[in-house]
């Protein structure tokens, strides 16, 4: 394995207090913030995760050495064991038949993995509400982390207002323990998730990285070497050429290359190796936007010290009677936040918006809304130097179909009780959702199995392979299909063997 950060360069403290714990604490602000200020950088483009928990190689870095170039696109990425599963969200919706209707596989063959690595990663939920259908049935799940009294609310007024076809609520699935697993604690409802988790409850790669893979004989890891090209050699089999951090260059060779890079990087390397020059490509993603959601039975009551600090709820809004095209999205406590985020989004002025923060923050929710990845209009395409240049876009008439969703979400929700606040709405950029996938689609550029068609023994396992993208968030999904494409690769490997 070839790992372009460095194994330990990010190790998050071990204790970090709780929100409860920090009331009060004039010193509070550097951990909220970091003595740099980096709580306060980029809040236009970056999650409150990705400012607050420092990873390396997130900034500037990550798209120099990977040679990626965004032009109105949010490319995001860090270079450290485990990227970005140390710093997301850590919703865990399955796709269903519906989603890869169109895959050159069928669910059949995708759902021993989706359980597979929800016994592996942890996955607490509910298969009891209406939205457990829409995140995927047969799943193993923990119990389901306690809702905030904001969820409850919300969810008691959807109960009570009757159900309706096109919208569905319902608590979210996290890949967050509730019961201690394999050397990760359960979450202890200490409401700072946003700031990094020291228990481990919520799940990241590196807990594979660590736990599983290193302790394998025949594995051996090869850190601060990013991958710089791919060829294939004479007898068979390909070279790798990678730089390493001090500047230096580094050459392996194998007969098999699993690309599992990132979407961007995977996409620049392959179209690379198989002499792609400005070969235009489609980049799926899912466009995204917020709002604030008001509970004006909250209104003037006490902040709860303890909870769960991510998604609490999630919902689906269909858009139209083609099956799939549906909405996502998820609910998050206000107070969860960092209040700096809040208040940088609030139709008010900043002193306007503390005020209001004072009285209404006990009863203010934010929802992220996601899009299908058909909404997106994203290409990529490899300049004659190796860079991967991606240009960002959406598909005509997209802000008219955000406010239209808006519309229809916000009458759904004051039927639930909760009241959408006026100017609230606002877009992600291109990329910012962090929901990439499509470059090498399978079935068309790949094998079912993720091997590319012209280039033998060189197979891609990320999203680059994933044919199309519902609105879903599609980590758990690709997670799955990257544990098939690998049974399989492994499974060929034996046979060959034995025919030998």
């Amino acid at each position: 394995m070839l790992e372009g950060g460095k194994r330990h360069s990010f190790a998050p403290k071990n204790s970090r207090p709780s929100l409860a714990e920090l009331r009060g604490d004039i010193e509070g602000w550097r951990h909220l913030l970091g003595t740099d200020l980096r709580g306060l950088r980029e809040m236009d483009a970056a999650s409150p995760r990705a400012r607050h928990v420092p990873l390396p190689g997130l900034d500037g870095e990550y798209l120099t050495r990977n040679r990626l170039i965004p032009n109105g696109f949010r490319a995001i990425g860090a270079l450290v064991p485990g990227g970005l599963s140390l710093v997301w969200g850590a919703v865990v919706p399955a796709f269903d038949r519906t989603d890869i209707e169109g895959w050159p596989i069928d669910h059949a063959a995708l759902q021993p993995s989706l359980e597979r690595v929800a016994e592996r990663i942890g996955i607490s939920g509910s298969k009891d509400d209406d939205m457990a259908t829409t995140q995927g049935v047969d799943i193993p799940l923990q119990p389901a982390l306690p809702l905030s009294a904001c969820a409850k609310s919300l969810l008691r007024g959807y109960d009570a207002s009757g159900r309706r076809e096109d919208f569905t609520l319902g608590r979210a699935r996290n890949a967050v323990l509730t019961c201690d697993k394999d050397g990760r604690r359960a979450c202890d409802l200490g409401k700072g998730c946003m700031w990094g988790c020291p228990r481990d409850a919520v799940y990241s790669s590196r807990s594979d990285l660590d736990r599983m893979l290193v302790q394998h004989d025949n594995v051996r890891l090869v850190d601060e070497v990013v991958v710089e090209s791919l060829a294939p050699r004479a007898a068979g089999g390909w070279e790798v050429f990678g730089s390493t951090s001090d500047g230096g260059m580094a050459t392996f060779g194998a007969v098999h290359i699993v690309l599992a890079a990132g979407v961007l990087p995977s996409t620049r390397l392959a179209l690379a190796a198989t002499s792609r020059i400005d070969e235009d490509r489609r980049l799926l993603s899912t466009p995204a936007f917020v709002f604030a959601l008001v509970l004006p039975r909250r209104l003037g009551r006490a902040l709860e010290t303890t909870g769960f600090g991510m998604a609490q709820l999630a919902f689906r809004l269909r858009l139209s009677p083609t099956p799939g095209d549906e909405a996502f999205g998820i609910l998050y406590d206000a107070d969860s936040f960092p209040a700096a985020d809040l208040v940088e989004r609030m139709p008010f002025s900043r002193r306007g918006a503390l005020d209001v923060l004072g009285v209404g923050l006990p009863a203010l929710m934010v929802g992220l809304v996601y899009l299908p990845g058909g909404y997106s209009r994203n290409r990529a395409r490899l300049d004659p130097s190796g860079t991967l240049v991606i240009e960002g876009g959406v598909g005509d008439g997209h802000a008219a179909t955000v406010r239209g969703v808006a519309r229809r979400l916000a009458r759904h929700f004051r039927a639930c009780g909760g009241w959408m606040v006026p100017g609230s709405v606002g877009f992600l950029p291109p990329g910012a959702e962090v929901h990439y996938a499509g470059t090498w689609p399978m079935g068309e550029s790949t094998t079912e199995d993720g091997e590319i068609c012209e280039a033998p023994g060189l197979f891609i396992a990320d999203g680059s392979v994933i044919p199309s993208l519902p609105a879903k968030h599609h980590t758990f999904s690709m997670m799955a299909n990257a544990d098939r494409i690998g049974r399989n690769l492994a499974s060929k490997l034996r046979r060959d063997r034995a025919n030998r």
